[in-house]
């Protein structure tokens, strides 16, 4: 009972976090619902005088967990690749201030703060883009196949249904990824689904080594990295 608690709390974290992006599409320009800007005598202290070539970065995602501020990402990326912006969860339940580091690019990353008001002392960062580039240090990224997860997770794992609330959310049933608080969603990797697998619709759970889900080829839709001393 207490594992089914903690796996529909994150749930429920990734929900809030995905039921904004879903209205979004990879080109399109993260909009601003606070303060777009921190205070311009801040901007001058902190902003890195170099521009960041992309092209350079690794994009190892664990390595962001280290990141205690957004002065410090700032710091480390720039202003102009920083924005903030406010996400509600489901039915407007709860409300986040986020921090988005490179908001108009395939390799935007949503990163939440423990502490919202001074945007630091950081709780999580996920990706959900699907060309994005980040990956975590086992090489797990948006995209990555069922097959590939059950792999990591070194033991087959349990997932709800799509298309609804809680849409591809993952229990790793106490594997290896849910000890490194590596969490996120299943999706199909087309926009539309074959009437075949209708049956991974709705509100239900779903083994990942069922011969429907492999049938689908379903793969990560989102990816979820949590502080581990959260």
């Amino acid at each position: 009972m207490k594992n089914i608690i903690r796996v529909l709390f994150i749930l429920l974290i990734i929900v809030s976090c995905s039921t904004q992006s879903k209205k979004e599409t990879d080109d399109q320009t993260v909009e601003n619902s606070d303060m777009n800007n921190v205070d311009s005598e801040e901007t001058k202290e902190t902003t890195s005088t170099k521009t960041i070539d992309l092209r350079k970065i690794d994009y190892p995602l664990d390595s962001l967990l280290s990141i205690d501020s957004e002065r410090e990402l700032i710091e480390i990326f720039g202003q102009e690749n920083i924005e903030r912006k406010t996400i509600y969860g489901p039915e407007g339940m709860g409300e986040f201030k986020v921090t988005i580091l490179f908001p108009k690019s395939k390799n935007t990353v949503e990163i939440h703060w423990n502490d919202e008001i001074n945007f630091n002392k950081l709780s999580r960062v996920r990706v959900f883009k699907q060309r994005s580039d980040w990956k975590t240090k086992e090489g797990i990224r948006v995209g990555t196949s069922i097959e590939e997860l059950e792999i990591f997770n070194k033991k087959p794992f349990t997932f709800y249904g799509l298309e609804w609330d809680f849409s591809g959310g993952i229990d790793w049933n106490e594997g290896y990824l849910d000890k490194r608080k590596i969490y996120g969603s299943l999706g199909y990797p087309d926009k539309n689904m074959p009437e075949e697998f209708n049956s991974l619709i709705g509100d239900h759970t779903i083994q990942s080594s069922s011969e429907i889900a492999r049938k689908a080829k379903l793969i990560l839709s989102e990816l979820v990295l949590i502080k581990k001393d959260n």
